[in-house]
């Protein structure tokens, strides 16, 4: 038994190939999922790091993902699809670290993520004025579309949050506005 284990892990025999089809299906999907969620995580969140790791957090947390998602972890066997989506899974993976591990790449790198963090607020502010606009007009369920565009961008906001509120209790009052008068009429 040990002799045809070892046989098939050296790839000399292979014991179940419908089986390893499925799982090659599914790894395929999460691997496709995984690369997918790596693209909108910044460099920090990709590793699972915070903002203030130090350079051995860092590391550490680099050479954990290595040991699961490293392309050379793969058999020999493997589909060349899933080397592929290992290798761009792992190529993500690899940016991050690389950007974070000298301190003066993470500062810079830090630099631009508040750079474009502010850039979300300010649209979040443009798309409020828009929904102001359409509040003063009537068109509530327009502004509740913009002003939940205008949450996700800057979803700390009191304004923004204020006017959903308002914004979704006048479409409610005009719902049962006309409920009431569609009672009225029978």
């Amino acid at each position: 038994l040990r002799l045809i284990h070892f046989f098939n892990i050296m790839g000399f025999i292979e014991i179940s190939n419908a089986h390893k089809t499925l799982n090659y299906s599914h790894q395929t999907k999460r691997l496709q999922k995984l690369e997918s969620e790596l693209d909108s995580k910044n460099y920090f969140e990709r590793l699972g790091v915070s903002r203030s790791a130090k350079e051995s957090d860092i590391k550490k947390a680099y050479f954990d993902l290595a040991k699961v998602l490293h392309p050379d972890k793969l058999s020999r066997s493997v589909p060349p699809q899933i080397r592929d989506l290992s290798e761009k899974v792992f190529e993500k993976i690899q940016v991050a670290y690389d950007t974070l591990k000298k301190e003066e790449r993470k500062v810079a790198y830090l630099e631009q993520l508040e750079a474009g963090q502010s850039e979300k607020l300010m649209q979040g502010d443009q798309i409020l004025e828009t929904a102001k606009g359409l509040i003063y007009k009537g068109h509530f369920s327009q502004a509740k579309h913009s002003l939940l565009k205008a949450i996700k961008l800057n979803p700390n906001s009191p304004e923004i949050k204020t006017h959903l509120c308002w914004v979704e209790m006048k479409i409610v009052k005009k719902l049962s506005e006309g409920f009431m008068a569609d009672i009225d009429k029978r």
